[in-house]
């Protein structure tokens, strides 16, 4: 992936292209370079979104700009990694999958100052609201009802206690639980917990 994506930006705009193994490696290079950084291109394999927190804190001081573009390539779970990645100050999110095409458009809005993930999940509220307020806040998406069940289904309690606790029956608990998972764009209640997660981390 590395070499055909530095090929690609060879081909697409002459640039000098530093490349990187790892996130401390990636900061010493930015650090000992004399040169304005345009683009960071971060290959994310595990859940390594503190390490995009960690990369533009203490890159930020040698970039002559404001802000520093990073994008974002992963095979990770896009519904979940993206808007945390975008949440953590990236600029876009890719899937190493994705075509030539997409790819060049993607390092081309992040280049020009804007922002780049898919069409499906660019229209999401998730990403409506990181794009809006700056921040990821899910919970702002529910209800106040399903905000109380997203609190008991977040600390693994079966859907029949909280049914109880709450005098629902489970049908509608587990309406409801399909509700948030579906306004959240995840599919499990794990993923929603990483989503959350993060935010109590910022």
């Amino acid at each position: 992936m590395r070499i055909g994506l530095i090929h690609l930006l060879k081909d697409y705009c002459p640039c000098e292209i530093i490349s990187c193994a790892d996130v401390s490696q990636t900061i010493e290079a930015i650090s000992e370079s004399r040169q304005q950084i345009d683009l960071l291109v971060f290959g994310m394999h595990t859940d390594e979104v503190a390490d995009i927190k960690r990369l533009l804190v203490t890159a930020k001081p040698q970039v002559q700009r404001n802000d520093i573009r990073v994008l974002v390539i992963s095979e990770m779970c896009e519904s979940v990694y993206a808007p945390l990645c975008i949440s953590a100050g990236a600029k876009g999110f890719i899937s190493p999958h994705e075509s030539v095409e997409v790819v060049l458009a993607a390092i081309k809005a992040i280049l020009l100052g804007g922002m780049f993930v898919n069409r499906l999940l660019a229209r999401h509220p998730v990403m409506q609201q990181i794009v809006h307020k700056g921040e990821l806040n899910i919970f702002d998406l529910f209800s106040g009802r399903e905000q109380e069940i997203a609190e008991y289904l977040l600390k693994d309690i079966p859907l029949q206690d909280v049914g109880d606790k709450l005098n629902l029956s489970y049908t509608t608990v587990a309406t409801y639980r399909d509700r948030i998972l579906k306004k959240a764009n995840v599919k499990q209640i794990s993923h929603l917990s990483k989503l959350i997660g993060q935010r109590h981390e910022s």
